[in-house]
């Protein structure tokens, strides 16, 4: 995504200063410039389409969360995460709840507030590591966030 914004900002650019100098008159041959403005809106156009479609292919299939699925296989837990956050599932419960769905966590901080979840993703070209982090308040789930 961020090259298609590069690419698209380039091409702006492109564009005001074409829109200048065309209307300057330094530019002779207009058949020329308008040639190559449109090759290169034609190039920008394309990478934007396909940044749309590829990126709506490499988009994690959304899985309900299965406990069971869950603590067997580390690889689908990205896939489950859209559904624990929709449903709530993990706001307002202790944590021997939490433990019971999710198993035991990463990381604890020191005062016991926050529980880290590392959860391995798949962007379709590579695999990236995310934190399902929870929150406590008083011994009870109160936020979770996933970064």
């Amino acid at each position: 995504m961020k090259i298609f914004s590069l690419i698209l900002i380039i091409s702006l650019i492109w564009y005001f200063l074409w829109l200048i100098f065309s209307r300057m008159h330094f530019l002779k041959n207009k058949k020329y410039t308008k040639f190559l403005f449109i090759t290169i809106l034609t190039i920008a156009l394309y990478l934007f389409v396909s940044n749309l479609f590829f990126s709506s292919l490499l988009e994690p299939e959304s899985l309900k969360f299965n406990k069971t699925q869950w603590m067997k296989n580390d690889l689908i837990r990205y896939q489950m995460i859209k559904d624990l956050r929709d449903k709530k599932t993990l706001i307002e419960k202790d944590s021997a709840e939490i433990k019971s769905l999710l198993g035991f966590p990463n990381t604890i901080d020191s005062l016991k507030t926050k529980w880290t979840y590392f959860i391995l993703t798949n962007n379709g070209f590579d695999h990236e590591m995310k934190k399902l982090e929870i929150k406590f308040m008083n011994g009870i789930s109160s936020d979770i966030s996933y970064k």
